[in-house]
């Protein structure tokens, strides 16, 4: 059995694999993100550990002690700041945090096209540089982690990221060694970045102390990680260069896979795969969230989404930048809005348009990547697109055939398969079982365009009335 550790912003999932890929178990715990003033995002790391302790704790005891390696996948761009025994410093800034806009303004000259990437709030840089300015007294620490990083080192681990998660943190080269010119500029102290290794690289072993709250036996090889992006790439079967794949949970991303470094695109996230390859991202912000907002603000069930929304077609247009958005409009402080609505205007119809809104987002980060990497069909994945309805409006929308991807799991199932490399296997052991449905096709004609034509429109009109 192999383990795999899944360090989300809202829960964290451990999955256990058994030598044929299939997953024997899974359990979750979940917790709240602190925000304690406008823009900040934060947890405190103990909360991760404790929330470990109880999910393994569901997992029964026969399969735990069958485990032969510990794989991690993680959120990314967060920062973990610990005294040399693992202490946290300051509480743990994630990926929403939005409290260092302005030191954006601190990087040099040219640094995108360096590391490849649009300066953005929520990553390690901005946001080590935001506490250098305004919580020095944090940065008097031994180490700064990504968050699955600390997590292992918690386990007994070594100090140690991998290139997957480091190029996610503006403070990397793209082949995911850190960039001392940009971490000297920003005046960050470089003993904390810890050593870089390959994602399925040996990361420790997991100690006596750890395994004894973990209910683990002791002693087991820990796998490096990456982070949860690429893993579920990983997880879903997604490992040969030209596939792209579209990923919908929290927000949605476009992915694909490229054996060549990629150029710097002001709109596109690259980054290192946990496989021998870069990854191209168009990333949006707001998908599931989107949709979660309308339902619980409608009173809706999923159930009663999905099918007052595709009663009838409507009028209505659903913005769905409720947290700002990244690819391709690179504007944090953007907001969502429900427009040309009338007293006629139900339920359904505001459903209807908020699922549109959040494809026609998706195609615009999709056009974006086209203009890069053409692409015939797009593998779907991700919770949030089973629906076949769903499925059919985004390959309308889309214009391209999609094919769905049954892989449950897959970032904790990537993280596993990872463990399981760390110990001599290779990944494509744990895919053969993987079943993908057939292609679901875009209707004929564009019976989409003239509304997507007047979502854009929408946005430009209301451009500049940020809050």
């Amino acid at each position: 059995m192999f383990l795999g550790i899944d360090l989300g912003t809202g829960s964290i999932k451990v999955l256990v694999m058994n030598a044929y890929g299939s997953i024997e178990a899974v359990q979750s715990e979940t917790y709240s993100i602190s925000t304690p003033q406008k823009d900040h995002a934060e947890m405190d790391p103990e909360i991760w550990w404790q929330a470990l302790k109880t999910a393994l704790g569901k997992i029964p005891e026969g399969l735990k002690g069958q485990i032969q390696a510990i794989g991690f996948s993680g959120q990314m761009h967060g920062v973990v700041l610990t005294r040399q025994d693992g202490t946290p410093t300051h509480p743990a800034l994630l990926w929403l945090d939005r409290r260092s806009s302005a030191e954006l303004r601190d990087y040099p000259e040219g640094a995108e096209k360096t590391l490849l990437n649009p300066l953005s709030v929520g990553m390690m840089g901005p946001g080590l540089r935001w506490l250098l300015k305004h919580r020095p007294e944090a940065l008097e620490a031994g180490h700064v982690f990504l968050p699955k990083d600390f997590l292992r080192f918690r386990m007994g681990g070594d100090a140690c990221t991998d290139p997957s998660d480091s190029t996610g943190t503006l403070l990397a080269n793209p082949d995911g060694s850190w960039n001392r010119e940009i971490i000297e500029t920003l005046d960050l102290p470089l003993h904390l970045f810890p050593e870089v290794r390959a994602s399925q690289a040996l990361g420790g072993h997991l100690s006596e102390k750890a395994a004894g709250e973990l209910g683990l036996p002791a002693g087991i090889p820990m796998a490096v990680g990456g982070g949860d992006t690429p893993c579920a790439a990983l997880g879903s079967g997604l490992l040969q260069a030209g596939q792209t794949q579209l990923t919908t949970g929290t927000g949605a991303q476009l992915i694909t896979l490229t054996r060549e470094r990629p150029e710097h695109h002001p709109a596109l996230n690259a980054y290192r795969a946990v496989t021998d390859h870069w990854y191209v991202m168009a990333a949006m912000q707001n998908a599931g969230v989107a949709l979660e907002w309308a339902r619980k603000s409608l009173n809706l069930s999923w159930q009663e989404v999905y099918d007052l929304a595709f009663e009838k077609e409507t009028e209505v247009i659903f913005l769905p930048h409720l947290s700002g958005e990244r690819t391709p409009l690179m504007d944090p402080k953007t907001r969502g809005a429900w427009l040309n609505l009338d007293p006629s205007t139900t339920r359904g119809e505001l459903m209807r348009a908020a699922l549109e809104g959040v494809a026609f987002s998706i195609r615009e980060g999709l056009e974006v990547l086209q203009t890069r990497y053409p692409l015939h069909e797009l593998r779907l994945a991700g919770g949030g697109s089973a629906d076949p309805r769903w499925q059919q409006l985004l390959a309308d929308v889309l214009r391209v055939p999609l094919k769905p991807v049954t892989a449950l799991h897959s970032s904790g199932k990537g993280a596993a398969m990872l463990g399981a490399a760390c110990v001599g296997h290779a990944f494509e052991d744990f895919l053969q079982g993987d079943e993908q449905e057939a292609l679901v096709f875009p209707a004929s004609g564009d019976v989409t365009q003239e509304k997507f034509l007047r979502f854009k429109d929408a946005y430009q009109r209301l451009k500049g009335w940020h809050v």
